[in-house]
Order: C-alpha cells, then sequence, then structure tokens
C-alpha cells in the first residue's frame, strides 16, 4: 500500500531554472527533489541537517536517485512536489517523489531516491535507529 504525499512544497519556476528550449532543465529536478526532502527533514525533531558532518559523524546520504520526465514545467508555473518515505529498510530508507502543475493537478515528473544512515568519522553506513523509523510512521500514518 502507498501513502498519501503528506509532505508537499510549492513554489514558482524561477527563470533561471529555464534552459534553451524554455522548458525547466532536467537536472534542476534533483534540486526540486532536494527542497523537498529537507522540507521533509525539518518535521524530524531533534534532527539538525547542519551539523550532519564529519564532526557530529552522523549523516543521511543518497545513493542511489532516479527521475522520470513525464511533461514539461515552464517559466512562472507553479509547481508541488510531493514526497514520502515508501519503505524503510535496516539501513537506509526510500523516498518517491511526484510534480504536478498546482492548478491543473497534471503530473509532470516522478522519482526516487535511496539514503542510508552514514557515520562521517569511520566511513560506514550504521542501522536505522527506533527513534527514527517511528517518526517515518507518524509522518506517513502507517508502520514499516
Amino acid at each position: 500500500m502507498k501513502s498519501k504525499f503528506h509532505v508537499k512544497i510549492k513554489f514558482k519556476v524561477p527563470y533561471c531554472d529555464i534552459d534553451k528550449l524554455g522548458h525547466v532543465n532536467n537536472a534542476t529536478y534533483l534540486s526540486y527533489f532536494e527542497s523537498a526532502r529537507v522540507a521533509y527533514f525539518r518535521n524530524i525533531p531533534g534532527l539538525n541537517l547542519s551539523e550532519m558532518d564529519e564532526k557530529s559523524a552522523t549523516g543521511i546520504i543518497i545513493s542511489e536517485i532516479g527521475i522520470k520526465y513525464l511533461a514539461p514545467a515552464y517559466l512562472d508555473q507553479v509547481i508541488e512536489v510531493g514526497l514520502r518515505v515508501s519503505e524503510v529498510r535496516t539501513k537506509g530508507f526510500r523516498m518517491e517523489y511526484e510534480i504536478r502543475d498546482r492548478k491543473t493537478k497534471a503530473l509532470l515528473t516522478i522519482g526516487h531516491s535511496v539514503q542510508v544512515m552514514y557515520n562521517y568519522k569511520k566511513q560506514t553506513t550504521y542501522p536505522i535507529g527506533m527513534e527514527l523509523r517511528k517518526i517515518f510512521e507518524k509522518i506517513e500514518k502507517r508502520t514499516f
């Protein structure tokens, strides 16, 4: 069962995201996904992205990402990026994205990413804690 997209961000496509062909450049969608991930992570108490580095040893890194382009987005178009955690694994979790036109609800892009817990000092992955798993379940309104 797939959950709904409980975390969404919306914004107007800026000029700097447009390529020579007049639509959003394909690489820019990774930034849209990143903005949604940051919004999602802000829902997690005690998770401070600015403190995730080699000093703290803890972090979340992306191990995989994919995008499927369905329709272009254009300058000044208001879009909505939805994000959900669809799977929680031992050391990582899968997120799914969708980008829609805010007005028409037309689906423009779908994607996914896999994040893993990472210890920067030891240069290795580590298991997801039960507390983070429970937070994902609370946000997604389902169990993993």
